[in-house]
Formats: structure tokens, C-alpha cells, sequence
């Protein structure tokens, strides 16, 4: 045999046994019994709850939806092929960001559904201790089944901001903004936004505005405004035209209210800080205007959550800032036409209730559905009929 043909030989024996320590060494680390994962670093956990039902269901979220997406590529083979089955027989561990789980058995068709198991939890939140675990749980959402702002989440992440309004848990929804990379609740679109800040809104308006809640309510929603500055949500050199939270009229509106009430109520009728002249200056300029009112009897109802207290707003900021303010006349023509909308949506509404057909009480995506008198309604009697 010639050199040359030796050294190749040589060269092709060493590649193999090269090939084969890889391949074993790969082998070994499909089944390592230990391995640190920081793919997305640690798996939200969840502090104690009001009851043994809602425990019992994040730790099924937390065991076989979230540890999954927190695996390894060969992790994830090894919980989920058949033929791996058998090495599970023995304990197999795997520790993330320093916590030690156990592996086991899990196909894909056995992960509890992210929107489903969210509803579900959202629904068995009663206490304050409950509530404070739903950041977690939205942050686990967003890396385990894809929670975000879109099309696909919008009508579940809707329904879980309009529980925590009237679950009273405004904090809640404020953390989990300022978490917003996080937990998806971003403050991206004009709508979307205007969901949230209705529900800041609700602090104040369902307490009957009484001062401690009305300051709350108002520092809140001027909290989330800052907020909405951040990337994840408007934040922007640019803004995004009609669709833009930032020039929104509906914001910028209820904020309106909320200082306009807050001086009212805690400020002796006095805009100290000038925050109701500033509101008002921004919501007569905002080049975008207001939302019609639109034809379905739903829509009608949401449309009414921001325009009957910018409503109720416009006439509050008229008191507070006097009949010689620069703004008197404007604001007064501005809540007249509104006011003929919000008279038309009310009337609309009320025949739209009336003639509809009675539907069970049933869940909705998860969610269950409650009947009674809608929202728009209520807050028509309480701001505009009523004397708040």
C-alpha cells in the first residue's frame, strides 16, 4: 500500500470514529437527565389562589402547555415520539433557569388550547391574589401558543380587558401593559386602545365617581398613556395616521373626562395643573374625527363605552373651565352634534334590545355569555340622564 493511499485511509478511519463518538454524544444528549434551557428563560409560575379549581387549572397550563415550549429540540422529540416512550420509564429531568422539572409523555394533541385554557382561568379569577397572576399567564400564553394583538387573539384579549374592568382590576391591566413585550397586550391600534382606556374609564364610573377612585381611574389611564409611547405598543417617530392610539379622539377623550371629573371631585371644580384645559386642547385638534355611529346593535353598544363619557366630558370641561375660556364655544358645538348621536345610538340601541331574540346563557369562545342591560346604556343613565 503506498503512502498516499495509507494516509487517506487513515484519514477516512479517524473521520468515522469521529462521526460515531458524535453521534453517541448526541444520542446522550437527547436523554441527558439534565440540561439548563434558557430558550425563554424561566416558565411563568403562579402564586396561590382562591380556590382548588383555578390552581388545578394552571398547573395543567403551566405542566403541559408552557414547559413544552421551554424544551430543547431533542427535550421536545423525547416527550413526544412514540418510540421514545420507553426512556421515560426512567426519571428524566430537565432543569430550566434553574428549576427541575420531570419529562413526561406529551403529544401535541394533548396540550390543553391557549385561548380555551385562558377563558377558562379568566373565568375562575374572583380575588385580588388570583388576578395578580394573570400577567404570568398572559406572558406564558404569548411564548406557548402565541398571544398578541392580532386578528387571531384580538376577541379573547377583548373579553379578558372587559373581566378585569368589571372585576374592578384596573392595576391588573396597567401591569400588564407596562409588561407589554411580555404579555401582549399592546396598545397598537386606535380600537384596541380604545378597549383599555374605556376600561379605566370603568373604575370611576362604577364606583359612582367618588373622589378615591376617580384620582385612581385618572392616574391610570395618564400611566397607560405614557406607556402607549413605548416600542411594543404606538411608540413611533411616526404617527400611523386614523389608526394611530396616540391622536385618537376616543383616548384623548376619555382622558378628557377623567380630568374634567377629577377637578371636579378633588380639585374643587378647579383645573389646578391646567390638565382639563390641556385635554380639551388636544381633543379639539386631533385631526382624526370621532367614529359614526354604526348600524349593528353590538357595535352601537361599544360605540357607546367611549362617546358617552367624551359626551359627558365635553359638558364637564364647559362648568370647569367657564364661558370665557378660548374653548368655551367649541366645546360647546362639539357636544351638541355628539350629543345628537349619542340621543340617536340610545334610541337605536334601546329598539335594537328590545326586539332582539332571547339567547341562553352560554360560553363564548371560553368565555360565558351574560345577559342584562347593556353597558352603553348603563353609562347613558349614569352620565347623561343621571346626575353623576
Amino acid at each position: 500500500m503506498n503512502s498516499i493511499r495509507a494516509a487517506t485511509l487513515l484519514r477516512c478511519s479517524q473521520c468515522a470514529v469521529r462521526s460515531t463518538a458524535r453521534a453517541g454524544s448526541a444520542q446522550q444528549r437527547l436523554f441527558a437527565t439534565s440540561a439548563v434551557l434558557l430558550k425563554h428563560g424561566a416558565v411563568p409560575s403562579f402564586t396561590d389562589v382562591s380556590s382548588p379549581e383555578l390552581q388545578s387549572l394552571l398547573t395543567n397550563i403551566r405542566e403541559n402547555l408552557f414547559l413544552p415550549a421551554h424544551l430543547s429540540e431533542s427535550q421536545t422529540l423525547l416527550i413526544e415520539k412514540e418510540k421514545y416512550r420507553r426512556q421515560l420509564e426512567t426519571p428524566t429531568k430537565a432543569t430550566i433557569a434553574g428549576e427541575e422539572f420531570t419529562l413526561k409523555p406529551l403529544s401535541r394533541f394533548q396540550r390543553p388550547n391557549g385561548r380555551r385554557s385562558l377563558a377558562a382561568a379568566v373565568e375562575l379569577m374572583q380575588e385580588k391574589r388570583d388576578w395578580d397572576n394573570l400577567p404570568n399567564l398572559l406572558q406564558g400564553m404569548k411564548t406557548a401558543a402565541g398571544l398578541r394583538s392580532s386578528r387571531r387573539w384580538h376577541p379573547t384579549l377583548e373579553k379578558v380587558i372587559s373581566r378585569l374592568g368589571r372585576a374592578g382590576r384596573q392595576e391588573v391591566l396597567l401591569e400588564c401593559l407596562r409588561r407589554g413585550s411580555e404579555t401582549g397586550i399592546t396598545m397598537n391600534s386606535r380600537q384596541f386602545a380604545t378597549d383599555i382606556f374605556t376600561q379605566f374609564h370603568r373604575k370611576a364610573v362604577d364606583n359612582d365617581f367618588n373622589p378615591q377612585d376617580t384620582k385612581k381611574a385618572f392616574s391610570w389611564a395618564e400611566q397607560a398613556a405614557v406607556v402607549m409611547e413605548n416600542p411594543e405598543h404606538a411608540g413611533s417617530t411616526n404617527l400611523a395616521g386614523e389608526d394611530d392610539p396616540r391622536t385618537s379622539p376616543e383616548v384623548i377623550g376619555i382622558l378628557l373626562d377623567l380630568a374634567a371629573v377629577n377637578s371636579s371631585k378633588n380639585l374643587a371644580g378647579k383645573d389646578d395643573g391646567n390638565k382639563v384645559a390641556s385635554y380639551a386642547e388636544k381633543f379639539l385638534n386631533t385631526p382624526v374625527a370621532l367614529k359614526p355611529v354604526p348600524a349593528d346593535g353590538f357595535d352601537i353598544n361599544r360605540w357607546m363605552w367611549a362617546q358617552v363619557p367624551i359626551l359627558h366630558g365635553l359638558n364637564l370641561a364647559q362648568t370647569i373651565l367657564g364661558p370665557k375660556s378660548k374653548y368655551a364655544d367649541e366645546l360647546r358645538s362639539r357636544a351638541a352634534a355628539l350629543g345628537a348621536q349619542v340621543e340617536e345610538a340610545k334610541t337605536r340601541l334601546e329598539l335594537w334590545q328590545a326586539t332582539r331574540p332571547p339567547k341562553p346563557v352560554s360560553a363564548s369562545g371560553g368565555f360565558k355569555r351574560t345577559e342584562g342591560p347593556k353597558y352603553g346604556l348603563e353609562l347613558y343613565m349614569k352620565l347623561i340622564a343621571g346626575s353623576l
